[in-house]
């Protein structure tokens, strides 16, 4: 893992999976699955709206290949591109929650999808920056 320089960009992540998904899973998946030192993100928000720790933020996220250095990446539960796995409005009163504490902490960071970032994903399914900038975006 390496270290995280400096905070430059919050990045936007589903699950790709069921709403009941936990983060134990996602952490099997990154871990025992894939090989990696410990999941991929930073935090989780889980089908009911809880914000979990995921990979300390002392380190880059394993989340959007080639780029990670920089970024705060945040998996919310669930698959935007399936109706029966969209976010509920818990997920996204915690997601707006946490990108306000962000923006706080990081003022100049600025809120991308994987999509955003990385070619030939659909990932988080949605447009993120509307719903995190606002209706002027």
């Amino acid at each position: 893992m390496n270290p995280i320089n400096e905070i430059k960009q919050f990045v936007v992540h589903h699950s790709a999976s069921s709403t009941d998904t936990t983060v134990a899973d996602i952490r099997r998946w990154h871990v025992e699955e894939k090989g990696w030192d410990d999941i991929g993100y930073h935090r989780i928000i889980t089908g009911i709206g809880l914000i979990e720790e995921g990979r300390d933020l002392t380190y880059d996220p394993a989340a959007q290949l080639g780029h990670n250095d920089g970024t705060f990446a945040v998996c919310v539960v669930g698959d935007n591109t399936k109706q029966e796995w969209r976010w509920h409005r818990q997920q996204v009163h915690a997601l707006l929650k946490l990108w306000t504490a962000m923006r706080v902490i990081y003022p100049s960071i600025e809120p991308f999808g994987h999509r955003d970032i990385v070619s030939g994903t659909l990932c988080p399914g949605l447009d993120i920056r509307p719903m995190l900038l606002g209706p002027r975006y």
